[in-house]
């Protein structure tokens, strides 16, 4: 039960941090936005270590992203 709280303030905090990036956008270049954003690390990890080159829009990440 735990783990899907956490799960789900992860994604809110995800859907949160992707408010202004302009898109479509390198995964390096949202990695390190999501960064200076203040996203959680683990949140910039996932996006760092998708198998994805590039996002096509904020519901791209979150349906793209592993756990969120």
């Amino acid at each position: 039960m735990d783990s899907l709280k956490k799960m789900a303030g992860d994604a809110g905090s995800l859907q949160e941090h992707l408010n202004g990036i302009q898109f479509p956008i390198e995964k390096d270049q949202l990695a390190e936005q999501l960064q200076q954003k203040g996203a959680p690390d683990q949140v910039v990890e996932k996006v760092r270590g998708s198998d994805l080159s590039r996002f096509e829009s904020a519901q791209d990440v979150m349906g793209k992203i592993p756990g969120m």
